[in-house]
């Protein structure tokens, strides 16, 4: 398990060889340098490979994937080449191999204590033995005691296994509507209060204890939990609320929505942007490239009628939109009720 077919099989109980593999860091620390480039010269040519990055991840999660695939802790955990298959469920091996080398540099050899774990056969079962010993995970079964390495993880026992991990401390309630009697409540609030979930819905916001955890999720947790900081493409570096959704403009110019579609107000079109507002159930962007406005969503009286020219911002309202042209003058459009399009021309600096 755990093996590409490229990296074919390894000796009885050895680590996979891992592409761009460095050193697993203990908690926050910086892997050796000499490690490093030991562990380049032992696997040259996947280390070329790895560096490509994988190519089926983006935005919040890739970040997350490729910030633990630089410290090591996804080495031998791919599900292809250059594939880290995020929408895949996490199984129970997986997250033992991960959060046992966000913790610690090292690891026990395995004592074969599990009776569904062969120490000959499965290369990671020292991590499993390791979790075992950390007091993070008991298995799955007492009697016999068996650790169940293929089993998907759900997002409540993701949550535990995390808090063990991490030792994070207790939490107040999060305000999670689905976890009341759950016997992951304290971790998923535990969780909430470090920073590392915002939960699976916000309206209302809910936890989604039952849900299995996909490896996207658990890499994105784990880096929270690192404090892997995101690259400065990933930075916002504006942000607008509307009625139920709310929008950011990051500084590589992506805009990201989120929040209430129903309207598709929250479905961004590609390119990139250099301003962006949420209304009330529509949304308006500049475009990097040409300046020219778009609108989405609720268009009922026009709000997402945006006119032709160059614009340098734009404001989206209730059931009007406005902008500044790149001269200087305003431009509004949409419900004028109230004539709120009629925008005074006289004194707009240019």
């Amino acid at each position: 398990m755990g093996f590409t077919a490229e990296q074919g099989s390894p000796p009885p109980g050895a680590e996979p060889p891992a592409a761009g593999r460095r050193a697993p860091r203990a908690g926050l620390r910086a892997a050796v340098l000499a490690a490093a480039a030991a562990a380049a010269l032992a696997f040259g040519a996947a280390a070329a490979s790895a560096q490509d990055g994988f190519v089926d991840t983006d935005g919040v999660h890739g970040y997350a994937v490729d910030a633990l695939a630089a410290e090591g802790v996804l080495a031998g955990t791919e599900c292809g080449e250059h594939l880290f298959c995020p929408d895949d469920p996490v199984q129970r091996w997986e997250l033992a191999v991960w959060l046992v080398r966000a913790v610690e540099e090292s690891t026990l050899e395995s004592t074969g204590r599990f009776a569904d774990v062969d120490p000959r056969r499965d290369w990671w079962s020292r991590y499993a033995d390791r979790l075992f010993q950390l007091g993070v995970s008991r298995g799955c079964s007492a009697s016999p005691l068996l650790f169940c390495p293929d089993a998907p993880v759900t997002r409540g026992q993701m949550a535990v296994l995390l808090v063990k991990a991490f030792r994070l401390g207790p939490g107040p309630p999060a305000g999670f509507t689905d976890t009341a009697g759950s016997p992951h409540a304290s971790a998923a609030d535990a969780l909430a209060a470090a920073g590392i979930t915002a939960g699976c819905g916000t309206d209302p916001l809910r936890f989604c204890p039952a849900a299995l955890a996909t490896r996207g999720q658990a890499a994105l947790l784990a880096a929270r939990a690192l404090r892997l900081e995101p690259p400065p493409d990933e930075v916002f570096t504006a942000a607008s609320t509307g009625g139920l959704h709310s929008c950011g403009v990051r500084s590589d110019e992506t805009l990201e929505c989120w929040g209430d579609n129903r309207q598709g107000q929250s479905e961004v079109p590609s390119g990139k942007f250099t301003a962006a507002s949420a209304g009330l159930s529509h949304t308006c962007a500049v475009r990097a490239e040409s300046g020219r406005a778009v609108c989405w969503g609720a268009n009922g009286r026009g709000q997402a009628d945006a006119p032709a020219g160059a614009f340098t911002d734009v404001t989206a309202g209730g059931f009007h939109s406005c902008g500044v042209l790149d001269g200087g003058s305003a431009a509004c459009w949409g419900d004028n009720e109230y004539n709120q399009l009629a925008a005074p021309q006289e004194g707009v600096a240019s």
